[in-house]
């Protein structure tokens, strides 16, 4: 029989030994959009490995918690109640913290607007004046945010902000062409939605311009540590043919992938640390 002091003692080193958390946030088809639908997306599916072989390597236990909602994922970093966020776009300066390997890459924003509407945006000067819909949260480049000329409308979700264009309410929606298209379609607005190209513009360039995913992580000590952690796993995973196992047909993933561009290892390729992934 144990006793109390055992007891005692053994919750004691327990509290000592750390529990990091990672909290993936929402990309419709990525990471998933809500509650019902992340659990079968490569993103969660990728972290989910990824936290398992980690926990396996350093020996402490890594909590993954998707958050639908953009603000309060960001909150959660910045107030430290988190150890690392997916997915985030590196070289955002708006956030803290420090990006690891490079896991993904993106298309840049496209605008969207109301077929039907009366307001035309063909140039960038056609902006000046108007309601752009962005999700609460989300990055966006500083080319977009920082024109005083622009009107921007936050939004809780992107579904929501396509129902606000299809009733003009906005009127433009700014917003990740793979993203779009598929709320698009899944909401039935392909003959009232359509993409706008705005011509002759450096800044839509850069707007529009392809950026990179990865995880970030606290810029201190323990934060390094663990950023140096999953960048051996995302390795040994892009090495050994996992990474192109979960990510096979997403537009996101890198292509043309092979155990030749990156370090080899002794991986088996079909096995997986997460039993039920």
């Amino acid at each position: 029989m144990l006793s109390i002091y055992s007891v005692l003692l053994a919750s004691v080193v327990r509290a000592d030994i750390p529990v990091y958390k990672v909290v993936v946030g929402p990309v419709p088809g990525y990471t998933g959009a809500t509650a019902k639908d992340y659990a079968s997306t490569p993103g969660w599916q990728f972290t989910l490995e990824l936290a398992c072989r980690v926990e396996q390597a350093i020996g402490h236990k890594i909590e993954v918690e998707f958050i639908n909602s953009w603000s309060r994922a960001n909150y959660m970093f910045r107030q430290a109640h988190i150890d690392v966020l997916f997915p985030e776009i590196v070289g955002d300066t708006t956030q803290p913290g420090i990006t690891g390997t490079l896991v993904g890459k993106g298309n840049g924003f496209s605008f969207y607007v109301n077929a039907n509407a009366n307001k035309k945006i063909k140039t960038w000067k056609d902006l000046e004046g108007a309601v752009v819909a962005t999700l609460r949260g989300r990055f966006y480049p500083p080319e977009l945010l920082n024109n005083s000329k622009i009107t921007f409308q936050e939004i809780n979700t992107p579904e929501q902000a396509f129902k606000m264009l299809e009733a003009e309410r906005v009127d433009l929606v700014a917003e990740n062409p793979f993203i779009a298209q598929a709320l698009i379609k899944e909401l039935n607005l392909s003959e009232k939605i359509v993409a706008t190209e705005l011509i002759d513009s450096s800044q839509h360039n850069k707007v529009s311009a392809n950026h990179y995913i990865a995880y970030r992580f606290h810029a201190d000590t323990q934060g390094i540590k663990l950023l140096e952690s999953f960048n051996i796993a995302i390795g040994e995973m892009l090495a050994s043919g996992v990474y192109q196992d979960i990510f096979a047909d997403v537009p996101q993933a890198f292509s043309g992938l092979s155990a030749s561009n990156h370090n080899k290892t002794n991986v088996d390729s079909k096995k997986r640390c997460y039993k039920n992934g």
